[in-house]
């Protein structure tokens, strides 16, 4: 069990037993630190959501003759919004729990809180030395029913023109031009409950709850002007050679935020004079702007454990995760070369190999908490001072913590590769006088790579291609291969298809060190371990459906068929592992039965 040791007590408190009261007056000291597990609360904290979306459109289009050449022209208006509402149940509120842990004794003799406003505002002592059951209301004040909430609003308006033609011709055959302009506005904003506990601000008692939200009021907006313009030119278009297309295409953007980027994309398609076999090639420069969240996100508060790494002891802090306006888009260049095989002799069906490799710099990211207090540790005085706030103001160095602050910051840099292969295959069985088709489908990908440096200094360079586990440092884990398949037959009456789900066989972190003898020392970034392998997986699938008439079909699915478990991810050390949900199947067998009603 963790030993937090972050709160502190008075030794004049009424629940102390006699032997620390009388401790304290042997060592001459009025107050102590100490810490609880409060297994008492609540289990798990439930959080409700209810979302409410609205979204209108309006479009025009045309055509247009213009130097002899026909255009077409359209354009649309687009105006979103979302309303969201967050209630969240059945979680401690700091506030309340400073107030509730610090009792003491009225005239009358009864054990009550310190604080008069806390007392005023409903504050029952709650006692959290020893094996006793506390008090019901001390509970119900600590974690009411009504907890903190947020409400949200986000709009959204786009506008965007496009004209395309083919202005003129090459050898090889008409060149087409797109071009366009586009405009959109994001905004939002946070009504957050102002003292995370609860209460509205008309409670003449607010003095009592520190400025401590969980769920704190924010919002923002920024703006965007784009314009594009793409063309196709055929380059080479005869029966010796094939035909063969260059696409070209640029964007300029600019960000009310961040100012201009500019993207742009050079593409090939050849059609080789080989019967069914075409080649594609890809280069491309693109980015991805920070979105609202990162950019003008409320605080969110959340308690949690970190290791102070200065004491070696768990404590409890309050984690709060706030939004960043300076951050700047994500840059990547993609290079993408494939081959398609869509044979003559063979129709219906196609077979695609495509190589890829994606290079993204400035990724917007953030540390976890035990990674800044790390960093801290290690002699990051930059992190020291920003992210880490402690109960005194003193240096974290000496002084006990009370918040570590999380922010987006385009810290990483990512390369990744690997090979997407998908074929399909459809034939009809009417030759072997079966009614009906049966379709093939079939994706597989491998990752070869996937390298993270998170961008600071003495942070190690990660690989997680293989990685299978899911940690709060190994988001971006992918395993080696993963396939999806399908098999389907269908005719005019029903129809049953049969899919796979596969992962490969990978590791818990390709950061570990396996060996079982002659181990070298380990160290933070490369641990050692005895066994270092994680299991794949495979999981069948199976739906049918069933034309019942009159517009109506009869449908089931039953996923995982054979209700297999994921595989065990333990806990190693201060790094906790768990399940991936985006390769494992985290549910179990899962039945499925509906009836679909089609009104044409």
């Amino acid at each position: 069990m963790a030993k937090n040791a972050n709160l502190t007590i008075q030794c004049s408190d009424p629940f102390l037993p006699a032997s620390i009261v009388t401790a304290c007056a042997t060592d001459g000291i009025d107050s102590f630190q100490y810490g609880t597990a409060n297994a008492e609360f609540p289990k798990f904290i439930t959080v409700h959501v209810l979302r409410d979306q609205r979204r209108f459109v309006l479009g025009a289009d045309g055509a247009l003759n213009l130097l002899g050449r026909d255009w077409t022209w359209n354009s649309y208006f687009q105006h979103g919004e979302n309303h969201t509402a967050i209630h969240v149940r059945d979680i401690s509120l700091n506030p309340r729990y400073t107030q509730a842990i610090d009792a003491t004794t009225d005239a009358a003799g009864n054990i009550v809180c310190r604080s008069a406003l806390a007392q005023a505002s409903g504050c029952a002592p709650l006692n959290v030395i020893g094996n006793v059951a506390p008090d019901p209301s001390a509970i119900a004040y600590v974690i009411p029913p009504q907890g903190p909430y947020q409400l949200s609003y986000e709009r959204q308006e786009v506008f965007s023109a496009t004209v395309n033609g083919s202005p003129f011709s090459d050898w090889a055959g008409l060149v087409s031009i797109a071009s366009g302009v586009e405009y959109r506005e994001e905004a939002y904003h946070v009504t957050g409950d102002p003292y995370g506990n609860g209460v509205t601000a008309d409670d003449p008692n607010t003095a009592a709850y520190p400025a401590d939200p969980i769920l704190s009021a924010t919002g923002g907006n920024y703006h965007v002007v784009e314009g594009f313009l793409e063309t196709a030119i055929p380059l080479v278009d005869s029966a010796a050679f094939g035909r063969a297309d260059l696409n070209l295409a640029g964007r300029i953007t600019g960000y009310s935020t961040s100012g201009q980027v500019s993207t742009w994309k050079v593409g090939a398609v050849w059609d080789t004079p080989l019967d069914g076999i075409r080649l594609r090639a890809l280069q491309s420069r693109d980015v991805r702007a920070p979105n609202l969240s990162e950019l003008f996100a409320a605080n969110i508060n959340t308690n949690g454990t970190v290791i102070n790494d200065f004491t070696g002891n768990n404590v409890t802090v309050l984690n709060v995760a706030t939004g960043n306006t300076q951050l700047q888009p994500e840059r990547s260049q993609t290079t993408n070369v494939g081959l398609v095989f869509l044979p003559p002799w063979l129709p219906g069906f196609n077979l695609s190999i495509d190589y890829y490799r994606i290079a993204v710099k400035g990724e917007i990211a953030a540390l976890t908490p035990q990674q800044e207090v790390d960093l801290c540790f290690g002699g990051n005085q930059a992190v020291c001072s920003q992210a880490i706030v402690t109960t005194t103001g003193g240096p974290p160095q000496s002084a006990p913590f009370s918040q570590v602050i999380v922010k987006m910051l385009n810290l990483a840099s990512v390369v990744t590769d690997g090979f997407d292969v998908e074929a399909n295959a459809k034939f009809p069985l009417q030759d072997w006088g079966i009614p009906g088709d049966v379709a093939f489908h079939a994706l597989l990908n491998h990752t070869s790579r996937f390298i993270t440096d998170s961008g600071i200094i003495g942070q190690p360079i990660t690989e997680s291609a293989g990685n299978m586990t899911l940690g709060a440092a190994t988001a971006s884990n992918v395993p080696l291969w993963k396939g999806f398949f399908t098999q389907d037959y269908a005719n005019d009456i029903w129809g049953m298809t049969l899919t796979e789900r596969w992962v490969s066989d990978g590791v818990f972190s390709k950061m570990y060190v396996e060996c079982t003898t002659a181990c070298p020392l380990p160290t933070v970034a490369h641990p050692t371990i005895n066994d270092n392998r994680q299991a794949g997986a495979l999981y069948f699938d199976i739906g049918g459906s069933y034309d019942v008439g009159k517009g109506m079909k009869a449908y089931f699915k039953i996923d995982n068929l054979a209700n297999l478990s994921p595989p065990p991810s333990p806990a190693i050390g201060a790094q906790t592992y768990g399940v991936n949900p985006a390769y494992y199947d985290v549910i179990g067998r899962m039945y499925r039965i509906g009836l679909r009603l089609n009104l044409d």
